[in-house]
């Protein structure tokens, strides 16, 4: 099921749900106009999520010090089936999709 997450519950949303992760492998896929289709990390650790209200930026932080930032989010869909997380979907200003994928679904209590 899809869910909207309003802006103004960015931050503690991503907060929230980062506690549960455990090095849980994500691949992050870029998807534009202009930028076609670009797989920006394969399967790697995710270790956290943040949003900086401030700067209006989503911050995903990966293994090896790695980090995917997003500026602007305009809208965060995430996808929760029967055994958690699957997938975090967000639209950028720039109108570029930024698809979050768990390799495995991450069990998240609200």
């Amino acid at each position: 099921m899809n869910e909207l997450i309003k802006k103004q519950d960015y931050h503690t949303y991503f907060d929230d749900i980062s506690k549960f992760f455990e090095d849980d492998l994500v691949e992050i896929e870029v998807i534009g106009l202009k930028l076609g289709d670009q797989v920006e990390a394969d399967y790697i650790a995710l270790k956290g999520i943040t949003y900086e209200k401030k700067a209006d930026e989503l911050y995903l932080y990966l293994d090896d010090g790695l980090e995917h930032v997003i500026r602007n989010p305009v809208e965060v869909y995430v996808d929760e089936g029967e055994f958690g997380l699957n997938e975090i979907v967000i639209k950028c200003a720039h109108g570029h999709l930024h698809l979050v994928k768990f390799k495995h679904a991450i069990a998240v209590k609200k």
